[in-house]
C-alpha cells in the first residue's frame, strides 16, 4: 500500500472525516474482544493492515522498528498509535501546502527520516500501560489546565494523559467513560480521545488515535 493513489485516497480521507464529525469516536477493530494478542506489537500491526499497514511503513522509515519487534531485551511500551488515514492526511495536507520546488510525499518513504522519527518518539511511552493504570482527570477547554491525570514521559518529550466519565441524563460519571491523551510542547492542542484502548501483546500496550488524530499540527514545529 506504499504507493499511493491520491485522488483515491483523498476521496477515502474526506469520507471518513465526514463520518467523524457526525460522531465523537470511530470503532477500531483489535482483532480480539478481550484485545489480548500473544504476540509481539509488530506482529499484531501487520494483522492489522487496514488499520496499521502505513503505521507500520513510517516505523520502518523512522528506523524504529525495534522498539515494537521484542528484539530490545525487557523493553515495554505503550503506543499511542497513529493510523493510516491520520497519515494520509498528513502527507495530502503536505503536498497541498508544498513550494514549487519541494518534493512531494506520495508515499509513506517519501516522508522524511527525521519527521517520521519526530512522530513517534512523541507517541512511545517506554513502559506498560493500561487503562487501570492512568488516573482519572480533565482537561479544561478554555484555560487548558490539567486537573489530575498524569504526565508520563514519551521517548522525546510527555504527554498528559487521563480518564474521563461523562454525565449521563444529568447523572454525573454515568455515561461513557474514555481514555483521553495531550501531547506537551507540540502545536497538536486537542485533547485526544482513544478509540480502542487496551490492545495489549507480549511487549506492549497499544492505544489506537483516532482517525482524525491531527498529524498535520504535531509536525508544524519541525518540519
Amino acid at each position: 500500500m506504499e504507493k499511493i493513489n491520491v485522488f483515491i485516497k483523498s476521496l477515502v480521507v474526506c469520507v471518513a472525516v465526514g463520518l467523524g464529525a457526525c460522531t465523537n469516536y470511530q470503532y477500531i477493530d483489535t482483532g480480539l474482544a478481550n484485545g489480548k494478542h500473544d504476540c509481539t506489537v509488530w506482529e499484531y500491526l501487520h494483522s492489522q493492515p487496514d488499520d496499521w499497514d502505513s503505521t507500520i511503513l513510517l516505523i520502518e522509515n523512522a528506523g524504529m522498528k525495534a522498539y515494537f519487534d521484542g528484539s530490545m531485551p525487557n523493553q515495554q511500551i505503550t503506543f499511542f498509535g497513529v493510523t493510516n488515514l491520520s497519515i494520509l492526511r498528513m502527507m495530502l495536507d503536505h503536498n497541498v501546502e508544498i513550494e514549487e520546488d519541494g518534493e512531494l510525499w506520495n508515499k509513506v518513504s517519501d516522508i522524511p527520516e527525521e519527521v517520521c522519527q519526530y512522530i513517534l518518539n512523541q507517541l512511545i511511552v517506554p513502559q506498560r500501560l493500561t487503562v487501570n493504570d492512568v488516573p482519572k482527570g480533565n482537561l479544561e477547554e478554555t484555560t487548558g489546565k490539567e486537573i489530575d491525570g498524569k504526565v508520563y514521559s514519551t521517548l522525546d518529550g510527555d504527554l498528559f494523559s487521563y480518564t474521563f466519565r461523562e454525565d449521563y441524563n444529568k447523572i454525573p460519571e454515568k455515561g461513557e467513560f474514555g481514555l483521553y491523551v495531550y501531547l506537551h510542547n507540540t502545536e497538536n492542542s486537542e485533547k485526544n480521545r482513544i478509540v480502542s484502548t487496551d490492545i495489549q501483546m507480549t511487549n506492549g500496550v497499544v492505544h489506537a488515535l483516532s482517525y482524525n488524530f491531527d498529524l498535520t499540527s504535531l509536525i508544524s514545529s519541525i518540519y
